[in-house]
């Protein structure tokens, strides 16, 4: 949300920048105006140590009042129409059929008329046995990524994904939808899964294949903090800003002294 219109911020952005720095390619795809001063320097997060899973998912079982035998599914964020929420129901549906011990977890806030509309879809879909709304967490997120089995993005769109990040930290798989961001954290096969946007099928087929298979699910887990711990870490965040800050001044005064070359060749010409 901006005070001023779109198309007077936008240009007000590229008449005083001469880098303009995003957090993601799918955000900079968002403003191909801007191409050529884009640079792409990815969010760095502080990667704490692995919690001791079991114990994790302990104390969660206690806080929500669960066996904690059963195996956790979840999405983690705001409840809005842009997660797609309800597709990750049907996909709760498809795979709570085959796999009987599995509980899936919405964990997040947002406004009443959409939290209805999810609670009335578990209804219909006579799912009240197997989804829990447990409403924000407000403890260490870090603790309950490491309590569940599967994190899921759902999303139609997202900027970026720290939330993967996040549950890959603590080498909880991943499965999210092919919607932004999340692609450019999660190499498919390798550190996650990836699925098509609002296919629910694909995303119960997902979630099944890592609750069957425990190698492939600590695998991915594994890989996955691997490569986020050595792509997403603060300094390279830091290293990030200070190389393309330095590149911009260095271009900017490169520039200048052509410029000025430029001009004294005329004059004594």
């Amino acid at each position: 949300c901006t005070i001023l219109p779109y198309p007077i911020y936008t240009w007000v952005i590229n008449f005083l920048s001469k880098t303009i720095i995003f957090c993601s390619k799918s955000v900079a795809n968002d403003y191909p105006q801007f191409s050529r001063k884009a640079s792409i320097v990815y969010n760095g997060l502080p990667f704490p140590p692995i919690r001791d899973r079991s114990n994790a998912r302990e104390e969660l079982a206690r806080k929500i009042n669960i066996d904690s035998g059963v195996k956790l599914v979840a999405v983690v964020g705001a409840l809005q129409p842009r997660k797609d929420h309800m597709t990750f129901l049907a996909a709760a549906k498809q795979a709570g059929q085959n796999i009987t011990n599995a509980v899936f977890l919405i964990v997040g806030t947002g406004g009443k008329n959409y939290t209805n509309h999810i609670y009335r879809r578990i209804k219909e879909l006579h799912l009240d046995s197997k989804v829990m709304l447990i409403g924000w967490w407000k403890d260490d997120i870090h603790d309950l990524l490491a309590a569940i089995d599967i994190l899921v993005i759902s999303s139609e769109q997202e900027s970026f994904g720290l939330t993967a990040i996040e549950a890959l930290s603590m080498e909880t798989p991943v499965v999210a939808t092919r919607c932004g961001g999340p692609e450019e954290i999660i190499r498919d096969g390798d550190t996650g899964l990836l699925v098509p946007v609002k296919d629910s099928f694909a995303m119960a087929d997902a979630i099944m294949k890592l609750l069957q298979d425990e190698k492939l699910a600590r695998r991915l887990g594994a890989e996955g903090r691997k490569h986020v711990s050595e792509q997403f870490s603060v300094d390279r965040y830091v290293h990030g800003i200070q190389n393309t800050i330095q590149e911009t001044v260095t271009q900017k005064i490169s520039g200048k002294i052509d410029f000025y070359s430029r001009n004294l060749k005329t004059k004594r010409g």
